[in-house]
C-alpha cells in the first residue's frame, strides 16, 4: 500500500501560527524542537536545491526504532499516526526481504539485525546508565566501546566525528534521508529531495552554521522520507531521484518501509 504526498518539495507549512514556519532561520515548533532549510547550489540535475533540517533535543524528545519483529511495513507518516510520534523516518537501507536491516539493529535490547563489518557509524540511545549521553553517533573505527544502550542502528557513514567528510566524489546523486549530530549532542534529521552526491551533501552540512559533527546515510532515492507533525503544524517529505534506478523528479509516493525511526516527546 501507498500514501501519496501532501508536498513533493519542502514548501512554506500550511498552519496555525508563526511557529510552524519553515524558512531559512531556526524555527521553533515544539520546546527543543526546530526546523529549518538550507539552501544548497551544489545539487542537480534536478530540484531547488533545498534542505530539510529538523534538530531534537534528546533531554527532551525520545529516539525510538520499530523493527520487522512488529510485522510492519509501511510509510512514516503511519508509522508516526500508529505509534503516537511526532517524527518518523527511515531507520536505514534494508535486505532484499524487504525486512532486514543492513547493519546492526537493536530495538529496546532485543537484537534485530547483526553488525555489518563494512559500516562505520552507529547511533545509540536509550541509555541504561546514568551519565550516559541520551544520544550518540559513535565511530566504530575509533571508538569501541558500545556503551549501554537499549537501541542501536548502524549505517554507512557519511561524516566522522569532528566533522570529517568521509564519502569520495562519485557520479551517483540520489535524494538523501541521514542522520546526523551537533557539537551539543542533539539529533539532526536531515532530508534533501534535490539529488547530490554524497560527498557534495556532506560539504553543504559541514559548510552550514548547524554544527554537525557526525552523519550516517539512512536511505536514498524514492524511498527515503521524513514526516513531522507537531499539533497544526504537518511536514511530509519523499525523495525521488536516484541514479541508475528512478533518474526524475516525479516521485509522490512515501514508499512502505520496514523499519523506523522516530522521535516522540517525554
Amino acid at each position: 500500500m501507498f500514501w501519496l504526498l501532501l508536498s513533493c518539495s519542502p514548501q512554506p507549512v500550511a498552519a496555525a501560527g508563526p511557529s510552524c514556519v519553515l524558512g531559512p532561520e531556526w524555527s521553533t515548533w515544539g520546546p527543543g524542537l526546530e526546523t529549518r532549510l538550507l539552501q544548497s547550489d551544489r545539487h542537480g540535475p534536478v530540484g531547488d536545491g533545498q534542505i530539510v533540517v529538523v534538530r531534537a533535543d534528546p533531554t527532551q524528545w525520545e529516539l525510538t526504532l520499530t523493527g520487522p519483529a512488529l510485522a510492519e511495513n509501511t510509510s512514516a507518516k503511519a508509522y508516526a499516526r500508529r505509534h503516537q510520534l511526532t517524527l518518523a523516518t527511515n531507520a536505514g537501507m534494508f535486505a532484499t526481504d524487504y525486512k532486514t536491516h543492513v547493519g546492526e539493529l537493536m530495538v529496546q535490547g532485543r537484537t534485530m539485525a547483526q553488525p555489518n563489518t563494512d559500516y562505520q557509524s552507529v547511533a545509540e540511545f536509550g541509555p541504561r546508565l546514568s551519565g550516559e549521553p541520551a544520544f550518540r553517533i559513535r565511530d566504530l573505527d575509533v571508538d569501541r566501546d558500545k556503551g549501554s544502550y537499549d537501541n542501536r542502528v548502524q549505517n554507512l557513514r557519511l561524516i566522522k566525528r569532528p566533522g570529517e567528510n568521509r564519502w569520495k566524489q562519485q557520479d551517483k546523486r540520489w535524494s538523501e534521508m541521514a542522520l546526523g549530530e551537533d557539537k551539543l549532542g542533539r539529533a539532526l534529521f536531515v532530508f534533501s529531495r534535490s539529488p547530490h552526491t554524497m560527498h557534495d551533501l556532506n560539504a553543504v552540512l559541514l559548510a552550514s552554521d548547524i554544527e554537525i559533527v557526525a552523519a550516517q546515510h539512512l536511505e536514498g532515492g524514492p524511498e527515503a522520507q521524513l514526516f513531522v507533525q507537531v499539533g497544526d503544524c504537518t511536514l511530509e517529505q519523499v525523495g525521488s531521484y536516484e541514479t541508475g534506478f528512478n533518474e526524475s523528479d516525479d516521485n509522490a509516493l512515501a514508499w512502505p518501509i520496514p523499519n523506523a525511526l522516530g522521535v516522540r516527546a517525554r
